[in-house]
């Protein structure tokens, strides 16, 4: 065991309790990694640091964290790793011919061929913006690398932020080929490997860049940097020519409505920008799918903070995620299977991950068992089903849901989830399938009958009740109208697919009831990710028992005095003109019938199973989105407590 200090911790911010929580050991599995060095509880923080390097994973514009950028050198960039992904899937696809059609000026001392001018400004030509597998990680990457490594000629306008020492980087590891060339077999490093080389070679920008330096930089941003969202303060672009169109639309549209179906104004409010953020000590962590940490990004201090989430003893491995915890991708703690996970860390991640969920039972993926007809048929780390139920086992050729169905299934979940979360445009086509696809992949119409239903106990039945959730209690709504929607009872179903999904990140992700289980879960992922779908019943069920108008007095003007050559003194008498009285408590109406069912049961999942942790590891840190979101929480089960006795009562 080594000590934390040996190695340098001059960007960790809590120093001493970092040196008294953590040392540095050899680990069976997971290799060097960081350990706990005495015992510790929910709540107690392991490591606050600052980034070392950071810079946007879509820059869009010139800034201090994206001095070099242009349109058209971010396009080319594109363009190359396109390329080279279009060569994975087809060999034919030749960089030459790309290249050919593209301009390569010779170099020059100010590298104007790849500024943007004031023309390129005001044209209306969309830019390489169709996200992919390396794209726009890679890119981000090379563009990030001037920042450290700046052309050797002069750069207008650029003024760099600080230096960095090469001792910094030498402290990541990456997959190195010229010490493993077996690493070479690896598609990811071998596009990494060719992309860098034409950057080189062909972007006079590049030419002072050794190709073997540009290339072990972006391995060890793939294999060690984490990615952060950051709250933009500016929610809408400022060039003039934007603005200009801007206002044009806003008089069209009436007070800037929006014009994409499922989005309001005040989520222009909460715009954040992708961030990658590159660590000393965060990256020596181990990573598991059911980490006993949970990392938090403080925007106001820029630092990272790895906070404990189940109690550890004196050498346990310390691990976070290395993948998404929220439901926004497959291959994340939420969405997907263990093959997916362990694809996605092998893709990106360089190494296969045998955490103790991924060895465990695939609690996600539960399918339909042929004999029993029960939805308790679970894969195994050997690719073997077992029923719980009949105990009968079966490889996945057995499973007629694995496969292009469930394939299938998955994407068109996905597809929906990126819209309805605001990633795609929604458009009012697009909203009105929505309802009818999902049910169909639920129920299955009898033409369709060879085809199975989502079984119970897989992640997609959860994730579709979430996005069914969403359409009857939000889209319908806007689109037709709350009374409406009650009409029919879309609302009541609304608060069912709600309470589906919450039992589903309850049962699958937060924790599971089976006792064979060797995971803890994943009670943080399942808090967040649950939290818009919470957030959707909470703001319903408060707005719903309120009587708005219980405090309102209407004063009548006496208007047989009034000068009629006044019209408008006439007009404001004769209207009635309402004033509400100063009131500290709401008045409440009771909780509809047929709601309290529903409503309860989650509001129990939630405030007896969950927020006890959360208040727990939040106990000592100032986060004020977590603190609000725990107030609404509470508000909300206090009102349903108050409202549903008011309907026992009747």
């Amino acid at each position: 065991m080594t000590s934390v200090d040996h190695f340098g911790i001059h960007t960790v911010i809590n120093k001493e309790e970092f040196e008294k929580n953590v040392v540095v050991k050899e680990c069976p599995v997971v290799g060097r990694s960081l350990v706990a060095k005495r015992s510790l509880v929910p709540g107690d923080i392991v490591l606050v640091e600052e980034p070392l390097i950071q810079y946007d994973l879509k820059p869009a514009c010139r800034s201090s964290k994206s001095p070099y950028y242009s349109k058209k050198l971010w396009n080319f960039l594109v363009s190359i790793v396109q390329d080279e992904e279009k060569k994975e899937e087809d060999e034919s696809t030749s960089f030459n011919d790309i290249i050919k059609e593209k301009t390569v000026v010779e170099e020059d001392d100010d590298y104007s061929c790849y500024r943007d001018s004031d023309d390129d400004d005001d044209d209306e030509e969309e830019e390489s913006n169709i996200d992919s597998d390396f794209c726009p990680g890679v890119p981000a990457a090379i563009l990030a690398y001037l920042d450290i490594h700046p052309p050797t000629n002069s750069y207008n306008n650029v003024r760099r932020r600080r230096t960095y020492e090469q001792k910094n980087f030498d402290f990541f590891y990456y997959p190195n080929t010229d010490i493993e060339p077996d690493w070479l077999d690896h598609k990811t490093i071998r596009l990494i490997h060719t992309v860098t080389q034409k950057v080189v070679d062909t972007i006079p920008l590049y030419s002072h860049v050794d190709a073997f330096d540009l290339r072990s930089f972006v391995l060890k941003i793939y294999s060690n940097a984490h990615t952060v969202s950051l709250p933009r303060s500016r929610a809408l672009p400022t060039h003039s020519a934007k603005k200009a169109r801007r206002a044009m639309y806003k008089d069209k549209f009436e007070n800037g409505m929006s014009y994409c179906w499922g989005q309001e104004d005040s989520m222009l409010e909460h715009i954040s920008t992708p961030t990658i953020a590159l660590l000393r000590w965060g990256s020596k962590f181990a990573h598991s799918c059911s980490p006993n940490m949970f990392l938090r990004f403080e925007p106001s201090r820029n630092t990272m903070i790895f906070t404990v989430v189940r109690p550890l003893n004196e050498g346990d491995v310390l691990s976070f995620s290395y993948l998404p915890e929220d439901d926004s991708t497959i291959g994340g703690l939420i969405c997907g299977t263990t093959v997916d996970r362990q694809a996605k860390l092998q893709k990106f991640k360089f190494f296969e991950c045998a955490c103790e969920r991924c060895v465990d039972w695939d609690w996600s993926r539960g399918v339909v068992c042929k004999d029993c007809k029960e939805p308790v048929n679970y894969r195994d780390r050997r690719g073997l089903w077992t029923c719980f139920g009949c105990h009968r086992q079966v490889n996945d050729d057995d499973v007629s849901f694995v496969g292009e169905r469930e394939r299938n299934v998955q994407l068109m979940v996905m597809n929906f989830a990126s819209r309805v979360n605001g990633n795609r445009a929604m458009n009012e086509g697009m909203m009105r399938m929505m309802e009818p696809y999902l049910l169909n992949l639920l129920d299955p119409e009898p033409e369709n009958s060879p085809v199975e239903a989502v079984p119970k106990h897989h992640w997609t039945y959860g994730m579709i009740h979430a996005l069914l959730a969403f359409y009857h209690l939000v889209l319908f709504p806007q689109s037709f109208g709350k009374g409406l929607a009650s009409q029919l009872g879309l609302t009541v179903k609304g608060l069912e697919e709600a309470l589906i999904y919450i039992q589903f990140l309850n049962d699958s992700i937060r924790t599971h009831a089976n006792p064979d289980s060797a995971s803890q879960g994943n009670p943080m992922a399942a808090f967040f990710a649950g939290w818009r779908t919470l957030s959707l019943v909470i703001d319903l069920v408060m707005e719903s028992t309120e009587d708005k108008y219980a405090n309102v007095v209407y004063e009548k003007y006496d208007d047989s005095d009034s000068d009629e050559s006044n019209s408008d003194l006439v007009e404001e008498k004769q209207s009635a003109v309402e004033t509400t009285k100063d009131v500290s408590e709401p008045v409440l109406i009771p909780l509809a019938e047929d709601w309290v069912a529903p409503v309860t049961k989650l509001s129990d999942i939630v405030n007896k199973d969950w927020i006890p942790l959360i208040e727990q590891i939040f106990e000592s840190q100032e986060a004020s989105v977590v603190e609000d979101m725990l107030q609404q929480i509470k508000a909300f089960a206090v009102r349903v407590d108050q409202t549903k006795s008011m309907v026992a009562s009747e």
